[in-house]
């Protein structure tokens, strides 16, 4: 990921393009949520940064991004089972 701005070996792109997911689902940052901590250390202004440099790698991976949607848990698990559904 060019966030870190590190290169990466070749192997890695010519993996990710190999080895490729199924769906991509999107969680987007959403700031009334956002919480920083051990595992999470970036702030919330980084992490908008960080979402862009994914999108990016996975358009040029040429994924399908499905943007999950703002809401409950239980409302984002819907929607998230209803693409999967989609695509059956």
């Amino acid at each position: 990921m060019d966030f870190t701005k590190k290169d990466y070996p070749d192997f890695f792109k010519a993996k990710s393009l190999k080895f490729k997911y199924d769906h991509v689902f999107l969680f987007k940052p959403w700031k009334e949520i956002f919480t920083s901590d051990n595992e999470r250390y970036e702030s919330f202004e980084e992490s908008i940064i960080i979402d862009t440099y994914l999108q990016k790698s996975y358009r040029e991976l040429n994924y399908m991004i499905i943007e999950v949607p703002f809401d409950i848990i239980e409302k984002r698990t819907d929607f998230i089972l209803n693409q999967l559904k989609k695509n059956e």
